[in-house]
């Protein structure tokens, strides 16, 4: 989809409207700690998560620019209902690409990149909700941190096992232990934070 020069500039005027719209409001924020959303943000924990799902929109972009650049094969279909002539069949099979490492190679980027996707939108939503919730200044924040790193650690090696192969237990396998960690982020989120005075 072409985007215009026009709804670009709208875009950003949207955004600047709403950063000074956000902005004053933040600055009267007086129950966190230290002097109110810049030190909130400069905390080592807080800091350090935010560092992690950047890593993982950075690969991310990478796989999907790799996804771009790769092919993706097409299986042919093997049953027909007439019986094509001799020569066809030659060159059909001439042509056919071969499965292997290749044809793994032309759909692993492919693959790779819808689960980093997944991965980095449920990160995002994760750190999100933690960190809002930590506006009590009481929180989660090195617990968040180190399962934020986990997060990341174990999806850079789910996005090399799946560009390597396509398996269907090990894809349940790491989306479950990446799910859990997820819930455990939210559970701590909600659990130090989110709390009515």
């Amino acid at each position: 989809m072409f985007v215009t020069s026009s709804i670009q500039v709208a875009s950003l005027l949207v955004a600047v409207k709403i950063f000074n719209d956000i902005l004053p409001i933040s600055a009267q924020v007086t129950n966190i700690p230290g002097d109110g959303i810049p030190n909130f943000f400069l905390t080592r924990p807080i800091r350090s998560a935010w560092i992690g799902l950047w890593v993982l929109w950075i690969l991310w972009a990478l796989l999907t620019l790799l996804k771009l650049v790769s092919r993706e094969t097409k299986t042919r279909n093997a049953h027909t209902t007439e019986r094509p002539d001799a020569s066809l069949e030659r060159d059909r099979g001439a042509n056919a690409k071969k499965g292997g490492f290749a044809e793994i190679m032309d759909n692993g980027p492919r693959r790779a990149a819808r689960i980093s996707r997944d991965l980095l939108l449920g990160l995002l939503t994760a750190l999100v909700i933690n960190t809002l919730g930590r506006g009590a200044g009481t929180g989660s924040g090195r617990a968040v941190e180190i399962l934020t790193w986990i997060f990341v650690g174990l999806a850079i090696i789910w996005l090399l096992v799946e560009m390597a192969m396509d398996n269907k237990i090990i894809r349940f396998i790491f989306g479950f232990v990446e799910y859990s960690i997820l819930l455990v982020i939210f559970i701590l989120a909600y659990s130090s934070g989110w709390r009515i005075a």
